[in-house]
């Protein structure tokens, strides 16, 4: 009986200690996937030694076999918001595979000028914050500027109010919340400790009843969200394992069910600056673009281990990051925005886009620091557009220094 390709399925469980497999069940399915493939990469050693022949000798293949896992899923929401504390989605255990980990936070909306709005920003992406008389304190998640509405912290100590001056214990700046959401919300921030990056048991169901299934321990991978006019982001994964088995032995339990109609790139909120000229939706200078990408770029290795490890691996590592963007913006006057001198001069931008707009289902993609790696002379449906290609960086603060992990901020909101 030939297996079909429509039926695959993921799975992905945490492992409590890196590079040992869990246990999965149906309930550790990931919703809404497509393009399901896997690639396995076994150790073979040449032995070209000296010999009387041409005939070559077989290879020395040890044993020792990694697999490469590729599939796309839809960035949706998780399953019964709204409520009092936001469900972390399903897919969020796969991103936090890549280097991005999860917490929850708090969203504190701040004015956009005048009274109680940011003075002397931006605040940092990381810095404490500490609000007056209450005596909260919280980290923050993404860079503020002036005039942006709203801060983002991971909660510490106390409870903000709408009332006492905010100050950032590094950059020194200062805010008044105007209001203080009243759920606990998403975010997911970049991680560069090795040591505490999540991993990842994870299976390929190859069809079912009969079916086979793949297994995979200490995965590790890199993600690639992909932004098309009027579709859901769709997130590109790659993660590098460990063969466990492919055997015909299904999990047990119950699936997970389907999260929440995913929002699509459409009607959302956009804007690109460099410090002085903006393009944004919410202004008469409004950008437009039908696509993007962000691609977090990892560096991912097999941990070799020729002492005691059954295949001689380990588990998969991340080693470093190159994360780069694309999108494709129609030509502006420069007086409105000069992508060609930004590009010229190395111009360090800024960029916040908001997809969605539901509770639960609305994500907030910042990216403090755009420097542009190419511009090409383009058109759609024979408009003339602007095809950039740039990296995403740690920003460019006015008091000095340059961020940490704070390339790519990604709130659920």
């Amino acid at each position: 009986m030939p297996f079909t390709t429509k039926r695959r399925r993921i799975y992905a469980k945490t492992e409590a200690v890196v590079g040992t497999a869990e246990t999965l069940a149906l309930s550790d399915n990931v919703p809404r996937i497509r393009n399901a493939r896997f690639r396995p990469i076994s150790l073979q050693v040449e032995r070209n030694i000296v010999r009387t022949t041409f005939t070559p000798l077989p290879k020395l293949v040890p044993g020792q076999t990694m697999i490469e896992l590729t599939f796309e899923a839809e960035m949706g929401g998780a399953i019964t918001n709204p409520k009092a504390v936001f469900d972390e989605p399903n897919w969020s255990k796969l991103i936090s595979a890549c280097g991005l980990k999860h917490a929850n936070g708090k969203g504190l909306t701040i004015p956009a000028s005048g009274a109680g709005s940011v003075v002397g920003g931006p605040f940092r992406h990381g810095e404490t914050v500490t609000q007056a008389t209450s005596a909260a304190t919280g980290t923050v998640v993404g860079d503020t500027y002036l005039g942006q509405t709203s801060l983002f912290v991971r909660a510490i100590t106390g409870t903000f109010n709408t009332t006492n001056v905010i100050t950032g214990g590094t950059s020194a700046a200062t805010c008044t919340p105007s209001g203080v959401t009243t759920n606990s919300l998403n975010s997911w921030r970049l991680n560069s400790d090795i040591n505490t990056f999540d991993a990842l048991t994870m299976a390929l169901q190859i069809d079912e009843n009969p079916g086979k299934y793949l297994r995979l321990k200490g995965c590790r991978g890199t993600v690639n969200f992909q932004f098309t006019h009027g579709t859901p982001i769709i997130m590109e994964f790659t993660f590098q394992g460990v063969l466990v088995s492919y055997t015909e032995t299904a999990p047990t339990g119950t699936l997970q069910d389907s999260q929440l109609v995913p929002p699509t790139f459409f009607n959302t909120a956009f804007t690109l600056t460099d410090g002085t000229l903006v393009l944004d939706t919410a202004t008469a200078n409004k950008p437009t673009l039908s696509q993007m990408t962000l691609t977090l770029a990892n560096a991912v290795s097999l941990r070799e281990n020729s002492a005691g490890a059954p295949q001689g691996i380990d588990f998969a590592v991340v080693t470093s990051r190159s994360p780069t963007g694309s999108f494709n913006p129609d030509e502006v006057n420069a007086s409105v925005y000069d992508f060609a001198a930004s590009f010229a001069q190395g111009t360090v931008n800024r960029m916040i886009c908001i997809v969605g707009s539901s509770s639960g289902s609305r994500f907030e993609f910042r990216v403090p620091g755009i420097v542009y790696a190419g511009l090409t002379d383009s058109d759609r449906e024979e408009v003339y557009i602007i095809d950039a290609s740039f990296e995403m960086t740690s920003g460019n603060y006015t008091l000095g220094g340059a961020g940490a992990d704070n390339e790519l901020v990604l709130l659920g909101t």
